[in-house]
């Protein structure tokens, strides 16, 4: 019966490592898997593509490795060119204002008064 309840104990205990590592192996397996979609996010804001298209984008790098991913963003970027964001050259300067439309008529009628006063011409009686 020693032997018996030994063996039992036996069983019991390997369960209990059993299932205790294939938590761990779990865990680890997140982990790993996080550890991928960090990377792949890292290289991704690196390559100038901005948080909206990191999300949308980081599902097409295929790979586990370094390399499989590095290839795969070569890829992205050759078929999806990141989106350029520039700066504002003079953060203080608006927009331009429009010119106000000028009426060419009102125009020519004044610059022709303005040379007939200085004497330049000759206006009709």
């Amino acid at each position: 019966m020693a032997e018996e309840e030994t063996e039992l104990f036996d069983t019991d205990e390997e369960q209990k490592y059993r299932e205790l590592y294939e938590d761990l192996q779990k865990e680890l397996d997140d982990q790993r898997k996080q550890a991928i979609e960090t990377k792949k996010e890292t290289l991704l804001t690196n390559a100038g593509y901005n948080e909206m298209q990191v999300q949308r984008y980081k599902k097409h790098l295929s790979g586990e490795s370094d390399g499989e991913i590095q290839k795969a963003l070569i890829d992205l970027k050759a078929e999806i060119p990141p989106k350029k964001e520039y700066a504002d050259p003079n953060p203080g300067n608006g927009a331009r204002q429009t010119p106000k439309t000028t009426n060419l008529e009102e125009k020519g009628r004044s610059t022709y008064q303005r040379l007939k006063e200085k004497g330049k011409i000759r206006g009709k009686k």
